[in-house]
């Protein structure tokens, strides 16, 4: 009977196999949110991302906590941590939010809709 050797991920990946028969042999890429630095981990590790950033999804895996962070686009928000995508920021009519991006105050003005009732503007709040 031979000896259980460990096995020995690339990193982005981690091992899913207790039949493995070489070290690298059912390892896997990490899923968006997650990376791994290789080696024998059984499971991935959550990312950290800023707030104002999400996971995006990394071919192969992420290797770090922080590979594959983007920036949200204006005019959306995240709490950053592993969260994998970033949600739209609504303010009433007539009112702004201010939020931090990347480190950058981006101010979201909202702007009246008005639509026309029997030939006149009306104002929608």
């Amino acid at each position: 009977m031979t000896a259980c050797l460990q096995s020995n991920c690339p990193a982005g990946q981690y091992s899913t196999s207790a039949a493995a028969t070489s070290e690298t042999d059912g390892c896997s890429a990490c899923a968006q949110g997650t990376y791994s630095q290789g080696g024998a981990l059984a499971a991935c590790l959550s990312m950290t991302c800023t707030a104002g950033s999400y996971a995006a999804l990394v071919a192969n895996g992420a290797k770090t906590n922080t590979e594959g962070c983007t920036e949200c686009s204006q005019g959306t928000w995240s709490a950053g941590g592993a969260l994998t995508s970033c949600s739209n920021m609504t303010c009433a009519a007539g009112s702004y939010a201010a939020a931090t991006v990347g480190g950058a105050l981006m101010l979201l003005k909202t702007v009246p809709r008005v639509q026309l009732v029997h030939g006149q503007p009306e104002v929608l709040l």
